[in-house]
C-alpha cells in the first residue's frame, strides 16, 4: 500500500506548501521525490540467487538470504539486479560481481578465482528495464 517514502514526500510537500507557497512547495516535493528515486536506484539490493525445488519438480532461483534451503549452483554465480543500471550505479554492481567471483581480497583475486572455480556469471535483469 503506502510506504515511508510516500509518507516523506507527502509530509514534505504539505509543509513546504504551507510555509513557502504553492509553487515553491510543489518544486520542493518534486526535488525530494527525484532525490529519493535516485538514492533508491543507487543503493538497490543485488542478492545472490540459489536454486530451490518448486511445485511439480520445477526449479526456481531465489535469494540465498531469504531462502535458507536455496542451494548455490556449483561453478555458477547467479545475481539479481533489482534496479536499472545507470552510470552512477554501475561501479557498485561491478564491485558486487567481482566480490562474488574473485573473493573479497583484491590482491589474491587470481588465487580466489582458481580456488572457487567460477565458470559462469548469470545476471537476472528482470527488474532492471524500467
Amino acid at each position: 500500500m503506502y510506504d515511508r517514502k510516500d509518507a516523506l514526500i507527502w509530509v514534505t510537500s504539505f509543509v513546504a506548501v504551507l510555509f513557502l507557497g504553492v509553487e515553491i512547495g510543489i518544486l520542493v516535493a518534486v526535488l525530494v521525490s527525484l532525490a529519493l528515486v535516485t538514492i533508491e536506484t543507487l543503493v538497490a539490493p543485488t542478492p545472490e540467487l540459489g536454486m530451490v525445488a518448486g511445485n511439480a519438480g520445477r526449479r526456481a532461483f531465489r535469494s540465498l538470504r531469504q531462502y535458507p534451503d536455496a542451494a548455490k549452483v556449483p561453478g555458477v554465480v547467479v545475481l539479481h539486479i533489482e534496479s536499472p543500471i545507470l552510470f552512477a550505479s554501475a561501479p557498485r554492481i561491478l564491485s558486487r560481481i567481482r566480490s562474488l567471483v574473485l573473493g573479497s581480497d583484491a590482491e589474491s583475486a587470481e588465487a580466489n578465482a582458481a580456488r572457487v572455480g567460477t565458470r559462469a556469471v548469470v545476471l537476472d535483469l528482470s527488474n532492471a528495464g524500467s
